[in-house]
């Protein structure tokens, strides 16, 4: 599958057309990777080099099922998940390319500016990144993982 780079609020407002807006879709997974680790012989590297968020979203469409979202340089994630008796559908998003940083949020009510001002920002899931990527998963539908579990 080919990669979408976000480059321009263009690229984010082409994203948001082919996927509708984020509209009665789920997140069905979130992975992080820092960059960080501990060599086996206990040497560590522990620079968050990476910054890796990677998210996968299915919805009912035959034609386009699901996309993977990477955003890279990430430097907020605010994940609140819906609680268990709670329906996860997301009614919509923001996607926005501003001063050089890419947002995304599970609300379309979502107001950029407020970060750091207004409490009530936490209350979605969020995340703030340089650089962003995207592509069609056109056959991950299901309960199955595109990110497995390590052994």
């Amino acid at each position: 599958m080919d990669w979408h780079r976000i480059r321009s609020q263009q690229d984010a407002d082409e994203l948001m057309k082919v996927f509708n807006g984020f509209r009665n879709c789920v997140l069905t997974e979130l992975d992080y990777l820092s960059g960080a680790y501990v060599q086996p012989a206990l040497a560590m590297y522990p620079i968050n080099a990476k910054r890796r968020v990677r998210m996968v979203f299915q919805r009912q469409d035959k034609n386009l099922p699901a996309i993977e979202l990477v955003f890279c340089d990430t430097s907020r994630l605010n994940l609140v998940p819906i609680r268990t008796n709670c329906t996860a559908e997301i009614t919509g998003a923001v996607l926005a390319y501003q001063g050089g940083r890419l947002y995304w949020a599970d609300r379309d009510d979502f107001a950029i500016d407020n970060i750091n001002k207004d409490p009530a920002v936490n209350q979605a899931t969020w995340i703030e990144a340089k650089r962003a990527q995207w592509r069609v998963l056109k056959d991950h539908l299901g309960a199955g993982h595109v990110y497995e579990v390590t052994k």
